[in-house]
């Protein structure tokens, strides 16, 4: 495995501030807490990767944003930033699933095959 490269699309590292960010862009994450998988979970033979846990914020919120960078031999090609509503109501505390599917692997209906551009 290649050790990725700082991201030119997402320069902070994460869990980090840049210098100068205010307001709605600085986070309010205090904690994040990642769970275990299940042991009889069939993902990992479908190609599939999944990611569960907690966080809690310094104040409450009704949205969140992760901000994902994808990388391939290393190198970052592409960074997608997802918008979340945390709930209805404004909460300080929550919990978050991502799953990853490697649509090479497990084509879905309709999906192309990566071009390894």
């Amino acid at each position: 495995m290649v050790s990725p490269e700082p991201c030119p699309r997402n320069p902070a590292p994460p869990g980090t501030i840049p210098p100068g960010q205010k307001g709605r862009n600085r986070s309010i994450l205090r904690s994040l807490s990642m769970k275990d998988g299940a042991g009889d979970d069939t993902a990992h033979a479908l190609g599939i990767q999944k990611w569960s846990g907690a966080f809690e914020l310094r104040r409450a919120a009704g949205g969140a944003r992760f901000v994902l960078d994808f990388y391939r031999d290393g190198k970052c090609v592409e960074t997608c930033t997802v918008r979340a509503l945390i709930s209805n109501r404004a909460s300080s505390q929550g919990e978050f699933a991502i799953q990853v599917i490697d649509l090479d692997y497990l084509p879905l209906s309709g999906a192309r095959p990566a071009t390894g551009d």
